[in-house]
């Protein structure tokens, strides 16, 4: 059967028929798992973010305002490779620190026309 929860193993053929379409990404050091304020350096599931680092946002409460962001000083920045609407659809990247999101996989569910006005929404892998 295809996995149901986290942490079940997954048959080869549930991987490909999820991976196919897959446009992948630079990994993120971090993914939220709550709503956060998009701007200054700060903690995300205990990693500590730098300028310049990039972040996969996935639970905004606006989620139209979720994507991979780099981390600034000020505010936060749509990465360049997740700033136009084509960048959106079937986005994959993996999340390399993190207690509950670290060595983990996401992809992008959603179709995105409207870069800030489309919803967006990120699926664990």
């Amino acid at each position: 059967a295809n996995p149901s929860s986290d942490n079940q193993l997954a048959r080869k053929a549930y991987v490909d028929s999820v991976a196919q379409g897959a446009s992948w990404h630079d990994s993120c050091k971090a993914a939220t798992t709550a709503n956060i304020t998009l701007s200054g350096t700060q903690t995300v599931d205990g990693i500590s973010l730098s300028a310049d680092d990039r972040c996969l946002v996935k639970n905004q409460s606006s989620s139209a305002e979720n994507g991979i962001y780099l981390v600034k000083a000020g505010a936060w920045a749509r990465a360049a490779d997740q700033n136009a609407a084509g960048e959106f659809d079937g986005a994959a990247v993996f999340v390399t620190g993190g207690t509950v999101n670290g060595e983990h996989g996401f992809v992008c569910t959603t179709t995105v026309s409207n870069v800030g006005s489309d919803a967006v929404s990120w699926t664990q892998w």
